[in-house]
């Protein structure tokens, strides 16, 4: 068995235990990622992510990708819930109007609602007759 010097097996032992430190980070990032529940937090991550890019290395494209898609889809869905929120009376003159602009940002929005987008169709769906044509 050939003899190692001693700081060989240090600079092996670094490599593995800031190898472990970057994969616990990581994974403690995913997953504040997928609890984020606001664009600000999003943002805030959105940052610490380019601040870490050079640590991080090869998981810097996927995480920054995580974050992109999560502040996407809580700015879809905060867009959208506040246009059913404003929305006016039925009888109002500008009800048809703004229905029909809430349908159309649903739609553009789709992509990043993924299965909320179902629900939210479902929901104008009902609505619909009340709205349009009204």
């Amino acid at each position: 068995m050939p003899v190692q010097n001693y700081s060989e097996v240090s600079e092996q032992r670094t490599e593995t235990i800031e190898q472990r430190i970057d994969e616990a980070w990581i994974d403690e990032f995913r997953q504040r990622v997928e609890s984020a529940a606001t664009t600000e937090e999003t943002t805030a991550l959105r940052q610490e992510i380019e601040d870490q890019k050079n640590q991080i290395g090869e998981f810097f494209a996927e995480l920054k990708g995580k974050v992109v898609r999560r502040h996407h889809r809580l700015n879809a869905i905060a867009s959208i819930e506040k246009m059913i929120n404003d929305l006016p009376s039925s009888g109002d003159p500008e009800a048809e109007q703004k229905f029909t602009a809430l349908e159309n940002t649903l739609n553009a929005a789709r992509p990043h609602l993924g299965e909320l987008y179902e629900a939210y169709k479902t929901t104008l769906t009902d609505m619909k007759p009340e709205y349009i044509g009204s």
